[in-house]
């Protein structure tokens, strides 16, 4: 089973058209000065919170809807870096969860692979004229 791409990174990539979008909600993305949780207050998920919450936004990837599930991420965090600091073992299943958490906001090498980014290319290439997402439809005579 595949994930669907965000609408941004399919218009970044050249790729989103009409006929394939589905009537499904836009999620709203999220501000600046995003505010954790008021029940959280641990320091060290705090400073997690803080630390994600403008690399989400730069990848414009965070919306409102996964403010919580960044919140429970960065409590997750809070409490391995408790126990790390007090000297105890971990289980499986929290350094798991950690893992899932993790994952979800794409922030594993595995997961990071999964989401398609721009290409680092030159605004000098010569070249990027012939990239997809320069062309408009009936230009591209791949496209049939």
């Amino acid at each position: 089973m595949s994930r669907r791409k965000p609408r941004e990174l399919k218009i970044l990539e050249g790729s989103d058209q009409p006929s394939r979008r589905f009537n499904c909600v836009e999620m709203e993305r999220v501000g600046d000065g995003v505010d954790p949780p008021s029940w959280m207050d641990d320091q060290f998920a705090l400073e997690e919170w803080h630390r994600l919450v403008p690399l989400l936004q730069a990848q414009k990837t965070l919306r409102k809807a996964h403010l919580s599930m960044l919140a429970m991420l960065c409590q997750q965090h809070g409490l391995i870096v408790k126990k790390l600091k007090g000297r105890e073992t971990l289980s499986a299943a929290e350094w798991s969860q950690y893992r899932l958490y993790c994952s979800e906001f794409a922030l594993t090498p595995t997961s990071m692979a999964r989401v398609p980014g721009e290409a680092d290319v030159p605004a000098d290439n010569p070249y990027l004229i012939h990239s997809r997402r320069h062309f408009t439809k009936g230009q591209n005579d791949l496209d049939g």
